[in-house]
Formats: C-alpha cells, sequence, structure tokens
C-alpha cells in the first residue's frame, strides 16, 4: 500500500510515502522487500519530483536500498544514475546528501564505477568537495575514493581538477574528511602521473604533517599516500626537501605494525637516491633500521633490510652501519627463510665489505661460515652477492687464510663451473685474491681448482678469460704448479691467448708462460706447441709491458740450445735487437739477457752481428745498470769467439768502453771485459789497437 501511494497524484502523499520508505529501508530485511514488492521504480521516479523534500526522501530510501549489493546493479538497471547524479547539482544540502551517499553506496560495485563516470558524475562529486557541509565533503570524496579504484578514472578525476580540493580535504578538522581524502588520493597515486601531479599540486606538506597526527589511522592512510609517491624519482627528493624524514624516522619506533610495514617500504624507496642515502643517516635512520631487524614481522624485517642494503652502498654509511652494531644483525638474517631478505641481507654484507675495516669486524661477527655455505644457495642473485662479499673479504690478509680454513675453496672453486656468468667471474676473483697466499697456491691446486681454471681461459667472456688467467698466473709463482698446469693441459690455451686482443689477457698469459717456462721441459713443451711466433709477435707491441714480458719469456726459453736456434729461425732476432734502443730500462734488460743467450750458440754468432746487433750492444757497455753491462758484455765476449766478429768489434768502436770496464766495481764485469778483450787480442791488427786506446 505505501509503494502504491508514491504514485499518487498528490504531491504531498507522494511526499510522505517516501518519507515512510526511507525510514523502513533502514532495516536489513526491509531493503530486500521493497524492491521485490516494486518500490524501486517509484522511489527512482521520485527523485524527478520539484519537491525537494521529495527528492530527499526518495534519495534517502535510495541511499538505504543501495546498500545491498544486488540492489546496487537494480538502481542502476532500473536507470537510477541520471537523476541521482542530477540531485547533486541541487541548491538543497540535505536533497546533495542523500544522492551523494547513494552514489558512494553505488560506487561499490565495479560495474557501476564505470557508469557513474559516464552519467558525467565526476564535475559535481569534485564540487562537493568544496561543500560547507563536512558530511558532504566526506561522502563525496568516499565516492570519489570508491571510483578511483578503476585505472580509467584515476586519471580523469586528475583531469577533472579534483587534486586541489583533495588535498585541501587533508588539512579539514573532521577526521573522516581526512580520512577519505586521503584513500582517495591513496588509489590515485598509484598511476605514474598522478604520483607527479599530487605532488605538483601542493599534496606533500599535508601528507607529511599527518605523518605526526596522533591519530594513527591517519598517519597509516598519509603513509599509504606517501609510499604510492616515493615510487616516483623525483618525488624521493621532494618527500624529504619538504620534511618528510624526520616524521618517517619517527614512525620506525612505533608498535602499531602497519605503520612500520609502510615506513619501512617508503624508506626503502627513497634510500635508492645517493642524496636520500647521505640525509637518511644524518638524520639518525640507521640505528631504528637496524632495530627492526629481529623483528617478528617478516615484512618489516625484509623492508629494513632492504633500507639498510640500499643505505650500504654509501661509503660513510658503510662505516656507520658497522658503529651502530648492525654487522651481528645483518650476518644473522643469512639464515632468513625470507628469500628477498636473504638477497637484501647478502648484498649489503657485499656492500659493506668493501670498507677496510668491515672486512676485519664482518669475519670477527662469523660470517664466513654462513657466507660459504650459501654459495651452494641455489638462488643466483645470493650466490653472486656472496661470492662478491668473499672476493672483498679476500683482500684481506688474514681473511685469506680464514676463507681457506672454514672450507670456502671448494665451494668456490664449484661457483666456477656456473652457468651464472656473473656468478663465475666473481668466483675466479675471489679464488685469484687468495691465490696471492703462498699456501692458498698449493691448496687451491690440491682441491681441484686447476681444469675449471683452464677451462675459464676458453670463456666467451673477456673479464672471465682475465680473472682465470690472472690466478693462473698467480698459482704459477709456485713451482710444483708449473708442471700441474702443463698436465692438465693448460699451455695450449695459454698460448692461445698470446694473440689475444685484450692486452691485459695478452700480458697474464705471457707472465704466466714465462713462470711456466722456467723448467728444462717446459721450455720445450712451449714451444712445440706453437709459442714462440706470437711470443715475437708481441714484441711489437707498443705496450712495453707486455713487450717486457715477452721478451723476458724469450730469455728464459732461450736457455734451451734447441730453442736458440728456432728462435732466429722464427724472425725474433731482429726485433731484439731493435729492443736494445728501447727506453724502457726492464724492456732493454730483457732482451739483452735473450740475446745473451743466442749468442752462445756458434750459428747465431754471425747472425746477431749481421743482424746489427753491434752497435746497441757497444752503447750498453756504458749503460748505468751493471745487469745489462753484463748482458751486452757476455754477448760481445761470445761473439769476439768467431774470426771475423773480432775485427767488427774492435771496428764498431767497443774497445774504449770494453777498456773502461777493466775498472768496473764488480768482478763479474772486470772478468768478462778481459777475456773479450783477451778473445780481439788473437787478432794481429787488434793486439795495436788495445795498445793505442790504451788498454795496457
Amino acid at each position: 500500500h505505501i509503494i502504491a501511494l508514491l504514485r499518487s497524484r498528490e504531491e504531498s502523499i507522494r511526499e510522505l510515502a517516501g518519507w515512510t520508505l526511507r525510514n523502513l529501508a533502514v532495516n536489513a530485511e526491509n531493503k530486500v522487500l521493497i524492491v521485490e514488492e516494486g518500490g524501486l521504480v517509484p522511489l527512482i521516479a521520485l527523485l524527478h519530483s520539484m519537491n525537494e523534500r521529495a527528492q530527499e526522501h526518495a534519495a534517502g530510501a535510495l541511499r538505504s536500498l543501495s546498500v545491498n549489493a544486488e540492489n546496487q546493479n537494480l538502481i542502476v538497471q532500473n536507470l537510477g544514475l541520471p537523476p541521482l547524479v542530477a540531485l547533486l547539482h541541487s541548491q538543497n544540502a540535505a536533497v546533495q546528501e542523500q544522492a551523494v551517499v547513494c552514489l558512494r553506496n553505488l560506487s561499490v560495485n565495479d560495474e557501476n564505477e564505470v557508469k557513474i563516470v559516464q552519467e558525467g558524475a565526476l564535475p559535481p562529486l569534485i564540487k562537493l568537495l568544496q561543500s560547507p557541509v563536512e558530511r558532504i565533503q566526506e561522502h563525496a570524496a568516499g565516492a570519489l575514493r570508491n571510483l578511483s579504484v578503476n585505472n580509467d578514472n584515476k586519471v580523469k578525476i586528475v583531469i577533472e581538477g579534483a587534486l586541489p580540493h583533495l588535498i585541501a580535504l587533508l588539512r579539514s578538522r573532521d577526521k573522516r574528511v581526512q580520512v577519505q581524502a586521503c584513500q582517495t588520493l591513496q588509489n590515485i597515486a598509484v598511476n605514474d602521473e598522478n604520483e607527479v601531479a599530487v605532488v605538483r599540486e601542493g599534496g606533500l606538506p599535508p601528507l607529511i604533517a599527518l605523518l605526526s597526527s596522533p591519530d594513527e589511522e591517519l598517519q597509516e592512510h598519509a603513509s599509504v599516500v606517501v609510499h604510492n609517491l616515493s615510487e616516483n624519482s623525483e618525488n624521493k627528493v621532494k618527500i624529504v626537501r619538504e620534511g618528510g624524514l624526520p616524521p618517517l624516522i619517527s614512525l620506525l619506533t612505533c608498535f602499531n605494525q602497519r605503520l612500520l610495514e609502510l615506513t619501512t617500504a617508503t624508506i626503502m624507496n627513497l634510500a635508492t637516491n645517493p642524496e636520500n642515502k647521505v640525509r637518511i643517516a644524518q638524520r639518525g635512520g640507521i640505528a631504528p633500521l637496524i632495530g627492526l631487524l629481529p623483528s617478528s614481522n617478516d615484512l618489516v624485517q625484509e623492508q629494513a633490510m632492504g633500507s639498510l642494503c640500499q643505505l650500504s652502498m654509501n661509503a660513510e654509511n658503510k662505516v656507520k652501519i658497522q658503529q651502530e652494531g648492525g654487522l651481528g644483525s645483518i650476518i644473522a638474517l643469512l639464515k632468513s627463510p625470507n628469500e628477498q631478505t636473504l638477497i637484501y641481507a647478502s648484498e649489503a654484507l657485499r656492500h659493506l665489505s668493501m670498507n677496510a675495516q668491515n672486512k676485519e669486524e664482518i669475519e670477527r661477527e662469523g660470517a664466513l661460515p654462513l657466507l660459504v655455505e650459501l654459495l651452494s644457495c641455489p638462488i643466483d642473485e645470493v650466490q653472486e652477492h656472496v661470492a662478491v662479499c668473499l672476493q672483498n673479504l679476500s683482500v684481506n690478509a688474514n681473511n685469506k687464510i680464514r676463507i681457506v680454513q672454514v672450507g670456502g675453496l671448494p665451494a668456490l672453486i664449484e661457483l666456477l663451473r656456473s652457468r651464472n656468468k656473473k656468478v663465475q667471474a666473481q668466483g675466479v676473483v675471489a679464488l685469484r685474491n687468495l691465490s696471492v697466499n703462498a699456501d692458498n697456491k698449493v691448496y687451491i691446486v690440491d682441491e681441484g681448482g686447476l681444469p675449471p681454471l683452464i677451462a675459464l681461459l676458453r670463456s666467451q667472456d673477456e673479464n672471465i678469460q682475465e680473472q682465470a688467467c690472472g690466478t693462473l698466473w698467480s698459482l704459477s709463482v709456485n713451482s710444483d704448479n708449473r708442471p700441474r698446469i702443463v698436465q692438465e693441459g693448460g699451455l695450449p690455451s695459454l698460448i692461445s691467448l698470446l694473440r689475444h686482443a685484450n692486452e691485459k689477457i695478452q700480458e697474464l698469459a705471457v707472465l704466466t708462460v714465462r713462470n711456466i717456462s722456467t723448467t728444462d721441459e717446459n721450455k720445450i713443451k712451449i714451444v712445440r706447441l706453437g709459442g714462440l711466433p706470437p711470443l715475437i709477435s708481441i714484441l711489437r707491441s707498443t705496450n712495453m709491458r707486455v713487450v717486457e714480458q715477452a721478451a723476458g719469456t724469450l730469455w728464459s726459453l732461450s736457455v734451451s740450445e734447441e730453442n736458440q736456434i728456432k728462435i732466429v729461425q722464427e724472425d725474433g732476432l731482429q726485433l731484439l735487437i731493435g729492443l736494445l734502443r728501447s727506453p724502457n730500462e726492464n724492456v732493454v734488460e730483457q732482451a739483452a739477457g735473450c740475446i745473451r743467450n743466442l749468442s752462445m750458440n756458434d750459428d747465431n754468432d754471425i747472425k746477431i752481428v749481421r743482424e746489427g746487433a753491434l752497435p746497441p750492444l757497444i752503447y750498453l757497455l756504458g749503460y748505468p745498470d751493471p745487469n745489462i753491462q753484463e748482458h751486452s758484455i757476455v754477448t760481445l765476449r761470445n761473439l769476439s769467439v768467431n774470426v771475423d766478429n773480432k775485427v767488427m768489434i774492435v771496428g764498431e768502436g767497443a774497445l774504449p768502453p770494453l777498456i773502461n770496464l777493466l775498472r768496473s766495481p764488480y768482478e763479474r764485469i772486470q772478468e768478462h771485459a778481459v777475456v773479450t778483450i783477451r778473445n780481439l787480442s788473437l787478432n794481429a791488427e787488434n793486439e795495436v789497437m788495445i795498445v793505442q786506446e790504451g788498454g795496457l
């Protein structure tokens, strides 16, 4: 009967019927019955009334009915949206309030989010944010909050100019208004462009002020918005400049777990900015973050660790984290079952281990066994961070010993076989550092390090090739390792690297081959495996370090009589003679030493002179370095055995410097000088010239 009266011809009766149904619709069962009895259509029709009281009661009844999910769809299906949106423009605040609350209820439905906007609700809803009635402000903001869940609506709400008014409501004296404004901004700020727009429209100051509110609910909502805004790189800086750090850092010591989750997440975002890494530390953020590491809340623990991981990239913070007692707590998280926390903890230690003092402190805190254990972790990121950390720690002399003592070698050697190139690279660098220690040179080889290291010489990654070659060079310093490198098949790959375009790799290969060449057996193998052509080719390089090592290797190889002939046959002689004129003293010494050995072979005596060696050799007799003097005079001594050479040596002006060396402070040089002059004196003409030059 009451529903029928909604169709009465009398305005006053329709108004009273609407009022009655408004009251009845408060009851949950009645919400269903009114609709089942056909009340929805006449109530929607009553919204079109010219009577504001009738409009208010009809909208009020629909407001109550719209709490029911099924009714939300039916109201829209029965064309309730257009009149409800129209009532938002009413001059009557009571009508506005009922209409806006009804639309707020309807906007909970996903489909209705789109339809409400399509009906043009945004402009009047945004206008109502400026209503002098705080309840209307609250519900308008609440409706916009629901609508802003939809991605397209997020953009449209901002385009329609809602931001300044929402931001203004953050300063409302009514908490409910503030909450709805915050939640709407929270949804809107998920959009990348809106993140920038909220800050541009002045959203930061009131949001940051709410972080210090005595009301935890407001703090929480404001924290969500600030967190969303902190995803943007420019906002990271602006949040800090607007004074966001003090309240955020203060919240790190609160007891509200949700606030802690939001705050640690925000600080972690802010800490990715280099300037903020410094400012967070300056504002005292490190200590409370460390304090949260033992938290029973996994997310808080993870994000606190993530924040410290970011902060640890800064050089000063590496020290501060240690000074604040953070190392022990971070190391303890290497046992965390949370994968992300474990990644952050291992990465933080990777950064912290770059500091010289921390290298010692990390070991003292008992990290090494855990780090070694994690080398076998199935998570590639963890493996990489731990390998770099051990690489950094292994620079320290004591740690070189301790890493091996806690069983680090097998795990590091296993990393050389990893399919992950980064992990492989860090493992080989760590081994290279460890191999500097004399005992470790033996242990690495005994633990089976040679086969994978030699295999890495063939890697397509130049950095890995370089580090593997550098490690083998270090290991080859130990004389017992040299034959083992050869036995494991290392020579062919090393000789191949002598032709590498990367000069650093080439140099390390030469250094390793030079060490290996010290044994008689290896001198022959190196040459038979084709080592001479690339070594001789290197003598043409403009890189004097590489040239020095190549000449030094040839010097070592030239001890072998067989090699003395082959070096000359491979056209090494002319290049070696050219190096006697090098401005680099080390290069000169290596070349002179090699030519000295070559001159011991009778077949080479004439060739050395024919290739123009006499002038530079004679010049070197006056060289300030006694070793170079000795190499030169011994070469001349050997050459002077040949009859033709006796004449040519004197003809090139060798007598004055030879005679001068008779007064050398070094007995071995005096002896070589005397023997050389004796050899020369076997020629009749030279007898006279020796006397003329004051030899007597």
